[in-house]
């Protein structure tokens, strides 16, 4: 650098620090004598200003590079600057946009009022209570359409039969609270008659099944099942109307003879049932007595200590119990006793159900209340039917009504019309190679099988192949 450009450089600076110093001495409030502390302060708010100055900048870019980020182009170049910063801001972006988009719920709620009872009616009764305890949301809509629900679920789910039978209070407005009704009256009617298909099965499976093979075993009780249950639906609506009637009109007018008890029942067999119905309910009536007495009061050979110790201690029950238990108790109280597995836990079942039975009614007289403390905790019906007067012959329950009102409308001639107990099973069995075989299933039997094995279980489904067998 020469001489000359170096003076120059000294002029500007020394005229550059006059003008500073200058600004220092308008920067002083007037009255102040002390100049040199004044002086050493705007120094230090100089140097104070220089050591932000990179912090600034700092601040200033920042504040740039978040105003580039709200576009797409600012993402493409700001992503060199920091990596971490552009996903965070990806991610809360995709989080805002998932925050707003509308559940299915929601979505589903939007729909109108029609095509939400669509959806929900396709749904069973359990899933549907299910549903109506996941939001209030679904609960209001279920709660408030009960009866339109509950109408489309009969439409669907129960056959036209079952609801003649148990028709709704109101016709046109069913309630949650039929279905559950008529749901827990088609349960035991189903656990009942799969019992005693597997009964029948196990115990004549030589007289009457041997011709199956045995994989066929869970078919065949499948079958009888389906053959069963509405006529066992119809005996426990029987029972039901019987057990009702009779306790209003033994309040009223006081107790009956069997002879009012009968017709009474007829009257109720006349009203309710078609003729068909009532003849084939009345042969599956006998067969469940018949089941019954085998399960548990005729014993097999190995239970015959069992059998004697039953008489000894008075556990084995009378037939004139029966006829109280199937009154009071029904197909429920069979069902549960069919539950048992052994037939000494079955005649314990009916034993303990008698005994209730008979404190219950001590417990409704007058002198029985105040002296008989309450061991058992008996059901409902118990208590309710206590004070009725019941006939001991079981053959006054259903069967000798059945009979005059078969008589009457001139549908049998005489006893002999009345099917024997392998003509009940030949029945049941009655269509049972169309229903369990397909055309194509028997061909490939005729086509593996050369020996005459064929022929005989191709016949076993004939209810005179059988009678022959």
């Amino acid at each position: 650098m020469s001489h000359d450009s170096k003076r120059s450089l000294r002029a500007i600076l020394s005229k550059a620090a006059m003008k500073i110093r200058d600004l220092g001495k308008k920067g002083e409030k007037p009255g102040s004598n002390k100049h040199s502390e004044s002086r050493t302060s705007m120094e230090s708010l100089l140097e104070e200003d220089k050591r932000n100055t990179f912090a600034s900048a700092r601040r200033l870019r920042r504040a740039a590079m978040s105003r580039e980020f709200s576009g797409a182009s600012g993402l493409r170049r700001s992503w060199l600057f920091d990596r971490r910063t552009v996903t965070n801001l990806t991610d809360c972006a995709c989080a805002q946009k998932e925050s707003s988009r509308p559940s299915i719920g929601t979505l589903f709620f939007t729909l109108p009022v029609e095509l939400q009872l669509e959806i929900v009616t396709k749904l069973i009764y359990s899933d549907i209570i299910s549903l109506r305890k996941t939001s209030c949301a679904f609960n209001s809509l279920i709660v408030a359409n009960e009866h339109e629900i509950a109408r489309r679920q009969i439409q669907i789910f129960v056959e036209p039969r079952y609801v003649a039978l148990y028709p709704p209070r109101i016709r046109n407005k069913p309630t949650f609270e039929y279905l559950s009704r008529l749901a827990t009256k088609s349960i035991a009617a189903s656990e009942l008659a799969k019992a005693l298909a597997t009964q029948l099965y196990n115990d004549f499976y030589d007289k009457y099944f041997d011709f199956h093979p045995e994989n066929d075993r869970a078919l065949v009780i499948k079958y009888i099942t389906e053959k069963l249950r509405f006529s066992l639906m119809i005996i426990q609506h029987f029972l039901e109307q019987f057990a009702e009637r009779k306790l209003w009109r033994d309040r009223v007018n006081g107790y009956a003879s069997r002879a009012d008890d009968i017709r009474l029942q007829e009257a109720i067999l006349e009203k309710y049932y078609t003729i068909d119905q009532l003849v084939e309910a009345s042969d599956f009536y006998r067969l469940t007595l018949y089941l019954l007495w085998q399960n548990v009061a005729m014993p097999g050979d190995h239970e015959k200590i069992k059998r004697v110790w039953a008489i000894v201690t008075d556990t084995l029950p009378a037939v004139q119990d029966l006829t109280k238990f199937m009154i009071v108790g029904g197909i429920p109280e069979l069902r549960n006793v069919y539950r048992k597995q052994k037939a000494s836990l079955k005649r314990k079942a009916m034993s303990r159900f008698s005994a209730m039975y008979k404190n219950e009614q001590a417990r409704s007289s007058k002198i029985g209340t105040t002296r008989l403390p309450r061991i058992y905790h008996p059901t409902e019906n118990i208590k309710r039917y206590s004070t009725l007067v019941i006939s001991p012959n079981i053959f006054h329950l259903w069967i000798h009504p059945a009979q005059n009102v078969l008589f009457r409308k001139e549908v049998i001639d005489g006893l002999n019309q009345f099917k024997c107990i392998d003509e009940i099973i030949e029945h049941l069995l009655d269509g049972w190679e169309e229903w369990a075989y397909t055309l194509d299933l028997q061909v490939s039997y005729d086509s593996d099988e050369e020996d005459g094995e064929t022929q005989t279980r191709h016949s076993c489904g004939d209810s005179t192949a059988v009678t022959a067998s």
